[in-house]
């Protein structure tokens, strides 16, 4: 018995490099920041998932539109052509060129 409570004191005065109660408390919350970052790219991820998927959702929009609405997309089509010969007419651009922006236009925005 005495042997016992020699080893128990003898332990006790000896200190671990590392405190037992921070290790314990790594092992149990985790380390600190990997959850908020790993919850950004998630929120990241979902938000252009969501913009990727709404923008497919738009453009099916006004193809319907376009094609149920024939005078409103003709309207539409001339006020974008006049937008944008304002903003690039100074360069010459050929038709061809006029629609290949409208449709970069169409898919990046």
């Amino acid at each position: 018995m005495q042997a016992a409570r020699q080893a128990l004191r003898l332990v006790s005065q000896v200190r671990p490099a590392v405190s037992l109660t921070a290790t314990r408390g790594v092992a149990m919350e985790g380390m600190k920041g990997f959850a908020d970052a790993e919850k950004g790219s998630e929120d990241l991820f979902f938000t252009q998932e969501d913009k990727r998927l709404l923008a497919k959702v738009l453009d099916k929009v006004k193809l319907q539109s376009a094609r149920t609405d024939k005078a409103s997309a003709d309207a539409v089509r001339a006020a974008e052509m006049t937008s944008l010969d304002k903003i690039v007419g100074k360069y010459k651009l050929t038709s061809g060129e006029h629609e290949a922006l409208l449709k970069w236009k169409h898919t990046t925005y």
